[in-house]
């Protein structure tokens, strides 16, 4: 697989998203909160995006930790991917 996608801080994201789903964008209050900051985030980190057969579970948006999220190498991610599904894995 190639090389993941370049992602940035989960704040940066949460910072943002006011400015990309603007008021009057129905259900705004659920796409600008900090769960939505967090799936993008985590989404990003194992680059569950189009076109790369990588996918995404709850397990993986819960499970990821501010110590995770500091392993920002190839390897750490992809692991975390896997890993997250396992079960007693965290």
């Amino acid at each position: 697989m190639s090389q993941l996608p370049t992602y940035v801080t989960r704040e940066l994201i949460y910072e943002r998203l006011p400015v990309i789903f603007p008021e009057g964008t129905p259900n705004r209050i659920y796409l600008i909160r900090e769960m939505a900051a967090s799936t993008i985030f985590t989404m990003l980190y194992i680059g569950a995006i189009d076109g790369r057969e990588t996918y995404i579970g709850p397990v993986h948006v819960y499970r990821m930790t501010m110590e995770q999220s500091a392993l920002s190498d190839d390897l750490s991610r992809k692991e975390y991917g896997k890993n997250a599904l396992l079960k007693g894995s965290t």
